[in-house]
């Protein structure tokens, strides 16, 4: 017995959007098919037991929808969800990453198993919430320090962003205050291969592994916090907490975007800088080599000057990312050179920006560099069949 599920959106989701839209949600974990990065299923938060599979996105026509109850609703796409079995787990982890997915999608969640009707409209779920998504991105040089200098600054500037539990998977390992500060450094160097993950009240987030053996570039920190329950000074603090992440971990961009979809910002493909977001965001930081791009673009707005780069602010208080193209009166916001291509249909990276810090471009495959890589992964599998 199946419990099938489906989404009906109006854009596509790239593999790493769906991805991390699904690791976004507690207890989840995404299965990808290392081929081409698409998402196949969603297991349990140990990663043993798939809960339902995901097919798709298939390309929606309008015949495709004729008749149905969502004929009115501007469908390009369909997600398939099938849950296996009757494990009450899988069902509500189905309708709860659909649910993520049709917002996501601009889109309606359906079920073919309602009884008066083939196909309907899902019932509405409360609207959700805006979150502030704050994102960190630097150049992998093969050090492990980005976790230590995100505790230490949360520490010293916004308590909120302290987790209380962290480990590598489900059951974390880590837990303040009963553990020391150390222990969550000491979990980063010990596991170059592993992501970070940690949760507290109104929060969580994740720390990519740091390795510089392989060709992924780009190592990244992403908190998501719930603002409404953060005071004045609180909400203040968020600025000197973000900037001084930028700064410690010598990031070469971050972001901090209020939105209700959660969707991950389009600068990275397959652990690669593809170039400047998109869409703007509310708060940015520039290192010194990206602010000589984008300054003639922040038109408006609050500019911090600090050696390491620069911190802008399009308003004082934190904006919602779809508010914003009206605030600052141009689309596309910067220079299209400065952005990357991405096919409409797929959600796949064409090619990269024109214009970016040289440092940041992906590598040549052809490269020194790209060879040492090459050399290192090819030292690291035959001493793992040696064992």
């Amino acid at each position: 017995m199946s419990y099938d599920l489906n989404v009906y959106g109006s854009r596509r989701l790239s593999g790493e959007a769906l991805a991390s839209l699904i690791e976004s949600m507690s207890g989840l974990r995404p299965v990808v098919d290392t081929s081409n990065g698409d998402v196949t299923a969603v297991s349990d938060r140990l990663g043993i037991r798939h809960l339902f599979t995901i097919d798709g996105p298939f390309a929606v026509e309008p015949e495709d929808v004729a008749g149905l109850a969502i004929e009115a609703t501007p469908s390009t796409v369909l997600y398939s969800f099938i849950a296996i079995g009757t494990l009450e787990e899988a069902t509500t982890a189905a309708q709860g990453v659909a649910s993520r997915l049709a917002v996501a999608t601009g889109g309606v969640v359906v079920d073919p198993q309602l009884e008066d009707s083939p196909i309907a409209r899902a019932p509405r779920e409360r609207p959700p919430k805006p979150h502030l998504h704050m994102s960190w991105y630097r150049r992998r040089d093969g050090s492990p320090d980005m976790a230590e200098h995100y505790l230490a600054a949360a520490r010293e500037h916004f308590p909120p962003a302290v987790p209380a539990r962290f480990g590598t998977h489900e059951p974390m390992q880590g837990k303040f205050p009963r553990d020391d500060d150390e222990a969550f450094a000491e979990l980063a160097r010990r596991e170059p291969l592993s992501s970070i993950i940690f949760s507290g009240p109104g929060m969580s987030g994740r720390i990519s592994d740091w390795t510089d053996d392989f060709v992924a570039r780009v190592q990244k920190i992403h908190l998501r916090i719930d603002p409404s329950g953060l005071s004045r000074a609180r909400s203040a603090a968020i600025t000197t907490f973000f900037q001084e992440v930028a700064r410690r971990a010598s990031c070469d961009f971050a972001a901090v975007k209020l939105s209700v979809s959660g969707i991950p910002l389009d600068v990275m493909s397959r652990g690669c800088w593809a170039g400047m977001p998109s869409e703007p965001v509310w708060m940015s930081w520039y290192s010194t080599q990206n602010a000589e791009l984008i300054r003639p673009f922040l038109t408006a707005g609050d500019i911090s000057e600090y050696p390491e780069g620069i911190l802008h602010r399009w308003s004082e208080t934190p904006t919602l990312s779809t508010d914003l193209p009206s605030l600052i009166g141009r689309t596309p916001w910067v220079s299209p050179d400065l952005l990357a291509t991405w096919d409409p249909e797929t959600g796949d990276l064409v090619d990269v920006a024109a214009r970016m810090p040289e440092s940041l471009r992906p590598l040549d495959p052809e490269s020194p560099k790209a060879h040492a890589i090459a050399a290192r992964i090819a030292a690291n599998r035959a001493k793992e069949q040696r064992v």
